[in-house]
C-alpha cells in the first residue's frame, strides 16, 4: 500500500492521488508543454479547461488502475472494508457506480438463501421440490432487496428527507454484506437442524431493520426526530412486504401444508 507524500491518503500502487498538492505538481510539470501550445490563449477558460484535464487525467490513471487488478480482491477487499466502516464507505458506493459490484452482492446473498431452501427440499417431505425451491428462493430473494430499497425511498418521500436512490441502494448492499455471513452459517446449520437455520435466518431478517435505523446518519437528517420516524416507517414498510412475501409464496413452498418445524417460527 502505497501513501500521498501530500496528504497521506493511502493509495493503490502506481495510483496517482487527487488532492491539491498532487494536482498542482503534476500541473507544473506539465507547464511548458501546455505554455507553447496554448500561447496566446491564456485567459481564465483556457485557465480553467486546463485544470479540468488535469483532473481528467489523474481519474483516467487511477481508473485504469483499477481496471488492471484483479476484480475478485478488489470485491473482496471492498467487502471487508463495508463490514468495518459500514457507513463510511456506504458514501463511496454512492459515487462509485459499480453496479457489477452490486449486482455480485445481491447475487451471492440470492444463491445462499436457494441453497439454504434446497437442503430444505432434501430433507423436509413437505417442502417445495428442488428446482421450484431454488428458483423461487432466488426470486424472493431479489423481491427483498428491491422491496429494502423500495422501504427505504417511501421513508424518505414521506418525511420529505432529500435522499437518492443511489443512497438507498448503497445501504441495501450493506445490508447484504452483514446479513451473508448471517446466512452462510444457516446453510451450515441447515444440514443439522431446520430449527436452527430458521432461527438464523430469523435473525438476519431482525439485522436488515437494525441497519435500517442505524444507516439514517445524523448529516443527511439534522432533526433527531425526524430521524427516528424515518427508520421507524422504513422498517415498518420493509416488515409489511416481508410479510406479504411469505403469505403470497407460503403455498408454494409448502404444497402440502406448513410441517411442525417451520410453523413454531411462521
Amino acid at each position: 500500500m502505497a501513501f500521498c507524500r501530500f496528504c497521506g491518503k493511502k493509495l493503490e500502487e502506481g495510483a496517482v492521488c487527487d488532492c491539491a498538492e498532487a494536482v498542482a505538481e503534476i500541473k507544473e510539470k506539465n507547464a511548458a508543454p501546455e505554455k507553447n501550445t496554448a500561447e496566446g490563449i491564456a485567459d481564465e477558460n483556457t485557465a480553467t479547461s486546463a485544470e479540468t484535464g488535469i483532473q481528467n487525467i489523474v481519474y483516467a490513471y487511477n481508473n485504469q488502475h483499477n481496471e488492471n487488478t484483479n476484480p475478485t480482491q478488489d470485491y473482496i477487499k471492498r467487502v471487508f472494508k463495508i463490514l468495518k466502516k459500514p457507513l463510511t464507505e456506504s458514501k463511496k458506493l454512492v459515487q462509485s457506480e459499480n453496479y457489477v459490484f452490486f449486482a455480485t452482492v445481491f447475487g451471492i446473498q440470492a444463491c445462499i438463501s436457494s441453497l439454504i431452501a434446497l437442503i430444505f427440499s432434501a430433507k423436509e417431505d413437505s417442502f417445495a421440490k428442488a428446482p421450484i425451491a431454488v428458483l423461487l428462493t432466488f426470486f424472493v430473494s431479489c423481491i427483498l432487496n428491491g422491496g429494502y430499497i423500495a422501504s427505504l425511498l417511501g421513508s424518505y418521500k414521506l418525511l420529505k428527507i432529500k435522499k437518492t436512490i443511489k443512497e438507498a441502494l448503497a445501504m441495501a448492499i450493506v445490508r447484504s454484506v452483514f446479513i451473508t455471513p448471517i446466512l452462510i452459517i444457516a446453510l451450515m446449520a441447515s444440514l443439522l437442524s431446520a430449527k436452527a437455520s430458521i432461527l438464523l435466518i430469523l435473525i438476519s431478517v431482525l439485522a436488515s431493520i437494525t441497519i435500517i435505523a442505524v444507516g439514517n446518519d445524523s448529516k443527511n437528517i439534522i432533526d433527531e426526530n425526524k430521524r427516528f420516524l424515518a427508520s421507524l416507517s422504513a422498517a415498518l414498510i420493509f416488515f409489511i412486504i416481508l410479510v406479504l412475501m411469505i403469505w403470497i409464496v407460503k403455498g408454494t413452498y409448502f404444497p402440502g401444508g406448513m410441517p411442525a418445524t417451520f410453523r413454531i417460527f411462521f
